[in-house]
């Protein structure tokens, strides 16, 4: 896939340094519908033209060489954490964010590169009733 896409490791890295997520802007949006609109943008960013590239690589690759994890790793503290932290704060948030990313990130294995079933027939609807409550749970819970 990297030689298919990239042509090469560099390749890979320089494409996957350009992931924009794009989360939505959760100012003044209720804690109870942030979840929902996280999810949703995640499984939609999936679906979209760029989990034929850097997104599926880039995940690929982060299992198996230290940069690409690296890469994975700082998209997701720029990109997820900071804006939660900055929308919900707390103390905890760093974590939250991390579960709220173990739950995105292994839904996209195991859909998009595992292509494991039910999840791939699944609609992108059905995936966001099914994760909703979980990251809501992350986001408004007690961790402990």
């Amino acid at each position: 896939m990297v030689m298919r896409y990239f042509g090469s490791k560099a390749g890979l890295f320089a494409a996957a340094t350009d992931i924009e997520l794009g989360l939505p802007v959760f100012d003044g949006a209720a804690r109870s519908e942030i979840a929902a609109r996280l999810v949703r943008h995640f499984i939609s960013l999936w679906e979209s033209r760029l989990a034929d590239g850097a997104l599926i690589a880039t995940l690929r690759n982060a299992a198996t060489d230290e940069r690409a994890a690296a890469v994975v790793r700082r998209i997701f503290a720029e990109q997820v954490a900071a804006p939660l932290k900055a929308v919900l704060g707390g103390s905890d948030i760093e974590r939250r964010a991390a579960l709220i990313g173990s739950q995105m990130l292994g839904m996209a294995l195991c859909r998009y590169i595992l292509r494991i079933e039910p999840l791939v027939r699944a609609t992108p609807e059905q995936l966001v009733a099914a994760l909703e409550p979980t990251v809501r749970h992350y986001l408004e819970d007690p961790l402990e």
